[in-house]
């Protein structure tokens, strides 16, 4: 498809029929980046080398072929299409390879189980309810800038043991961890500065609870304590690992939650059908958090490097090549999902379960349970306390959209206060 560049923004603001033709006729696609591109995402200053191409894979099997081959297709070098190098040169989580992946994994899933997030729910549906009922008299608002992009913030520093006042700290932090990738000059220096302030924050909450420790006081049972101290093979984190694992977290626990919820209403709203019978019917919203992040992936393209030369769906791809897993194309394969352009909350269980939203693989996401979980409660209070939930056609939606990410800024809406 010669006219597809996935740095076009009008392309970026609307993929999908490019997503459905590259998939009939160029499922693997090779972009050349320009003078210009390869400029823009070079100046990073956590770039080791220089991009000069990378493959795309829009197919729901070759998706799901390179999430299950971190042998050929490693995350060593990020997840963006630059060629970052890991200040502990091993990585963390996702951007890290066995061994050293599954000692992390092993770390932060011990602080993070199922039964632990389970135990949040009565305090993530308080906080729900307080933040909606502070507007829900209003009638109409902003509803990503009044409650989704703070709402998993909040939760998530509680979760944490931070303040819950430095909320607005960790929101802009998830962003710019999010901007400092993909090619994005305006703002990388910004993202670059906001990154430094992070580790200082954190870096001085180690050091008081370190200090805590070594006068022999008991730590708070907050996730923050937990990967200080949890082990794995007699290891605990270091200083440079909790760093590192901070921020993956802090994306993973605020940005990307923020961003299924804003997706989510704006495809109710403008699917009423669907809308309307969660209003009837509360028990099908877990399947439609489902169907929401597999019809609109936020992550819309996460890279791999390939460690030798390999081949996919018939195309060469050399080693050392930057390869783009095409998470929002593989969610609407027609060959994975009958009718995939249809958005139906009424899918069957089993179908949605497939789709690549929280990945595959050894690093699907480690805090999906969480995620579903503020989705849930989310949307539940958000239908009980916002009644006939409808768009606000006097003022335009505003979508934030990069080669990585693909989400609402800023969503109007208009419903009927309760009398």
């Amino acid at each position: 498809m010669s006219d597809y560049d996935p740095y076009d923004l009008e392309i970026r603001r609307d993929p999908y029929p490019y997503f459905e033709e590259l998939q009939r006729t160029c499922p693997v696609h090779h972009h050349v980046l320009s003078r210009t591109e390869r400029e823009l995402i070079t100046v990073n200053p956590m770039v080791a080398r220089p991009t000069d191409e990378f493959w795309q894979v829009f197919g729901y099997g070759d998706a799901v072929a390179v999430l299950q081959n971190p042998t050929v297709f490693s995350s060593l070098q990020g997840q963006g299409p630059e060629r970052a190098a890991a200040p502990n040169e091993v990585g963390m989580l996702i951007y890290a390879d066995p061994p050293h992946h599954s000692r992390h994994r092993q770390i932060v899933g011990q602080a993070l189980t199922p039964r632990v997030v389970n135990a949040m729910e009565p305090r993530v549906r308080e906080i729900a309810r307080q933040m909606v009922g502070e507007f829900a008299a209003d009638g109409h608002g902003d509803v990503v800038k009044r409650f989704t992009a703070h709402f998993p913030g909040i939760v998530f520093a509680e979760i944490l043991g931070v303040p819950t006042s430095d909320t607005d700290r960790f929101e802009r932090w998830a962003q710019a961890i999010v901007d400092a990738f993909g090619g994005n000059p305006e703002i990388l220096e910004r993202s670059v500065a906001s990154i430094m302030e992070m580790g200082e924050y954190f870096m001085a909450i180690k050091a008081a609870r370190q200090a805590a420790l070594d006068r022999g006081e008991a730590l708070p049972d907050d996730l923050f304590s937990a990967l200080m101290t949890m082990e794995y093979e007699g290891r605990t984190f270091d200083d440079l690992e909790l760093m590192l694992v901070l921020p993956i977290l802090i994306v993973g626990g605020n940005e990307t939650t923020a961003s299924a919820l804003a997706n989510g209403l704006y495809e109710l709203c403008t699917h009423p059908d669907q809308l309307a019978m969660l209003y009837r019917d509360r028990s099908l919203i877990p399947l439609a958090c489902e169907e929401i992040v597999r019809f609109h992936t936020t992550p819309q393209c996460l890279f791999r490097n390939t460690t030798e030369a390999t081949e996919i769906a018939g195309v060469a791809i050399p080693a050392d090549a930057k390869v783009g897993v095409m998470y929002g194309a593989a969610n609407r394969d027609e060959k994975q999902f009958p009718n995939a352009a249809e958005f139906d909350i009424t899918r069957p269980a089993k179908q949605l379960r497939q789709h690549l939203g929280f990945g595959r693989g050894i690093h699907a996401c480690i805090g999906a349970s969480l995620g579903r979980l503020l989705m849930r409660v989310g949307f539940e209070t958000m239908l009980d306390l916002l009644p006939d939930l409808r768009l606000d056609e006097t003022v335009e939606p505003e979508m934030h959209t990069s080669l990585i990410v693909r989400t609402w800024s800023s969503l109007h809406l208009r419903w009927t206060p309760r009398g």
